[in-house]
């Protein structure tokens, strides 16, 4: 197989003269950046009535190239819909919120379309036997809000430390 390289436009096009196609890349494009796109990315669904909460969580999970905020519910209706519109491959929701439907919506949500489920609320607040159901009906992890606000105020804090919750949880 020959091949030569000819520049058009900015673009590199590698013309393939045995099986006459061309394969075109911008010239800034690199091998590893190639390889970005062809792993697929584990997709995030967010149910969290708080706007400055979804941006907080939204910003920190996206650090991680890896991981797509697929999209943002602020109640369980919408999280619902999201669910079968987007097929997200784990939902991080506040289980404690009173627009998330707590637990029936984990209970449906594990017998109709059942994903891994990270729970997302304050520790220092959720009742144990509330915990303890959550995990029952199909929760599979528990970020503490309090640990990400600590996480955007802290250059001490580890960086992914949400994204490697949801790598474990995904897989």
């Amino acid at each position: 197989m020959t091949s030569q390289g000819v520049k058009v436009d900015g673009y590199m096009s590698e013309v393939l003269t045995d099986k006459e196609r061309v394969y075109s890349w911008p010239d800034e494009m690199c091998m590893e950046s190639l390889d970005d796109t062809i792993e697929p990315r584990i997709r995030v669904l967010l149910l969290e009535s708080s706007d400055a909460m979804l941006e907080l969580l939204k910003s920190e999970i996206e650090k991680d190239k890896k991981i797509q905020v697929v999209g943002m519910a602020r109640n369980a209706h919408e999280a619902r819909n999201m669910v079968i519109a987007l097929d997200p491959d784990l939902l991080i929701m506040d289980i404690m919120d009173p627009h998330s439907g707590g637990i029936g919506f984990l209970k449906r949500l594990n017998r109709f379309s059942p994903r891994p489920v990270i729970l997302f609320t304050h520790l220092s607040k959720i009742p144990s036997n509330l915990a303890i159901s959550a995990f029952k009906e199909g929760a599979t992890d528990l970020i503490d809000k309090d640990t990400l606000v600590l996480l955007d105020s802290s250059p001490l804090c580890e960086d992914f430390f949400i994204s490697k919750k949801i790598r474990a949880n995904a897989s």
